[in-house]
This record gives C-alpha cells, structure tokens and sequence, in this order.
C-alpha cells in the first residue's frame, strides 16, 4: 500500500521544476500549522500516567515524551502561555503524588509553563538516576555475599549471636 504523502506527489516527474509544486501540494495538505499543534497538545494530555516514584525509568520515558512535544510546539513557534495553562497541571497529575510534592517544593508552580515542569522533572530524575546508581554499587557487594552458594545454611543461621557480622563464620565477630 502506497503512503498517503506518497501517493499524494507520485504524479510528479522526478525534476527540480516539478520540486516546488510538490512541496506546495504537500504544504497545503499536510502542513496545518494548528492541526499540528493540537496533535502535539493532545499527544501532552493522553500522556500515560507513572505510577509509582520509583520507577525512574517510566519517568524518563514520561520526560523524554514530553520534552518532544515540548520541542515540536518550539519549532511551530507556539506561545506556550497559550497551552500551558491547561498542560502542565495534567501533566502534574500524572507523576506519582510523591514526585509532585518533591519537585514543586519551596516553588511558585502555579504559574510554570511546560519548560519550567520539565527542567524541574529534568532535574529530579537525573538526581534519582544517580542514586540509583550509587546505592546499586554500594549494595552490590552485601548482596552477592548473602548469596553465596559455598557458606552452609547452618552456619548462617546457627544462633543468635554466633554469625560474625565480617565472615558470616559460626563464631562471634569479636573473635
């Protein structure tokens, strides 16, 4: 099946002369400044919800979502008091309560426009992917030793009192 732009210019030879008339008919077809926009704007709305705060990367994807559109209306030189208004606090209610909280705090949101939402989600996700990243690191390592295959189970759990917090060996840690 033949595309619909496609098949809109396929009448035209493949020569410069015919190159305006081609842009021209596929201006006047599929180049509706405001139906554009509003595609954009209800791309924003229909956004899917992240529910849980610590689903960093549901929340970039949100980001990276948002900032597109956000970039897209830039290019068509949309005003963003004219959408913004109605945007960003759908767009607040779809992060999780906690998310919210945190990166309006201490913050006059009422009147942010979608660049201000997103430099502020920006933010907050990059520092919780460094913490994810640093907590990872740093569990690592007592978690693989819990796992050991080669300790008995015994001598993990032979008492109260008698696992050394170093070794895990079945003897006191101040021995």
């Amino acid at each position: 099946m033949i595309k619909p732009a496609r098949s809109a210019i396929a009448g035209f030879a493949l020569t410069s002369a015919n190159y305006g008339a081609a842009v021209e008919l596929l201006k006047k077809r599929y180049g509706r400044k405001t139906a554009i926009q509003r595609a954009y704007v209800n791309d924003l709305l229909n956004l899917e919800p992240v529910h849980s705060e610590r689903d960093t990367p549901r929340m970039q994807g949100m980001y990276d979502f948002a900032e597109t559109k956000y970039r897209a209306l830039e290019a068509l030189s949309v005003d963003q008091s004219t959408y913004s208004a109605i945007v960003v606090p759908l767009l607040l209610e779809k992060m999780p309560e906690q998310l919210r909280l945190t990166i309006t705090r201490g913050q006059i949101h009422q009147d942010w426009n979608l660049e201000e939402v997103l430099e502020a989600l920006e933010r907050e996700i990059e520092l919780r992917e460094e913490y994810d990243k640093n907590t990872r690191h740093a569990r690592a390592p007592r978690d693989d030793f819990r796992r050991k295959p080669n300790l008995p189970s015994t001598t993990l759990h032979a008492g109260r009192g008698l696992n050394c917090a170093f070794c895990l060996g079945g003897h006191k840690h101040e021995d």
